[in-house]
């Protein structure tokens, strides 16, 4: 799969769990509030970059590959919000 085809799964991923978090706010938002979710994103987001941009230099793996294990993470994050919400909602849900 190309580096393109595999940012497509990580932000369709990513906007599946955004309605997931939006969804747990609802009924759960302690893991949710304003600064703890600010906080976490942007420590996320330096720490996976640097990484990232450090081996890939390095030639450890390619951007490709680093997409898709970045697609497949979030995917799966998709799938924990969805096991929360069945397991509180009922076996029908998916979250897209």
């Amino acid at each position: 799969m190309t580096e393109q085809a595999n940012m497509e799964r990580y932000r369709a991923a990513m906007r599946a769990m955004q309605s997931g978090v939006a969804f747990k706010m609802n009924y759960e938002g302690s893991e949710t509030t304003p600064k703890s979710l600010r906080a976490g994103v942007n420590s996320a987001l330096i720490d996976s970059g640097a990484i990232a941009q450090f081996l890939i230099a390095k030639g450890v793996f390619t951007a490709e590959e680093f997409s898709a294990q970045l697609a497949e993470n979030a995917e799966r994050e998709v799938k924990m919000y969805e096991d929360w919400i069945r397991a509180r909602f009922g076996p029908e849900v998916t979250i897209r």
